[in-house]
């Protein structure tokens, strides 16, 4: 039993990390938990309670931060407009946007546009 054990949990950390993949490639679209449990072929339960265990945050957080970083770069390297931004990294409201990019790197993207040195993402 302490070997299928073993292999059912380095089943399920192959799926987590597939999981991790598939937000950092993903990133722009919609992504439920149910979609991705699907992909990981895990109950939406496990690969959560999984997920959280080996990354220490949950997947919402993890697409959140990934997207943060991704505008964070775009702000950095590129003119295009914040609003335009927000689109491509998959978050249609701009005022949303705004608030979960101060939330995770602790300056406005105005702020981090201005100043490429102001405070890196998390």
């Amino acid at each position: 039993a302490g070997a299928d054990g073993a292999g059912r949990r380095r089943l399920a950390s192959d799926a987590v990390h597939r999981v991790a993949q598939i937000i950092h490639d993903r990133y722009p679209q919609p992504l439920t938990v149910d979609q991705l449990a699907d992909a990981a072929g895990l109950s939406r339960s496990y690969l959560a309670r999984e997920f959280r265990r080996r990354y220490g945050m949950t997947m919402q957080m993890f697409l959140r931060r990934r997207r943060m970083e991704a505008a964070t770069q775009l702000l950095r390297t590129t003119e295009l407009p914040i609003k335009a931004i927000a689109r491509q990294v998959g978050v249609d409201d701009l005022y949303y946007f705004h608030r979960q990019f101060r939330q995770a790197t602790g300056a406005t993207p105005r702020q981090v546009r201005q100043d490429p040195v102001q405070r890196k993402s998390e």
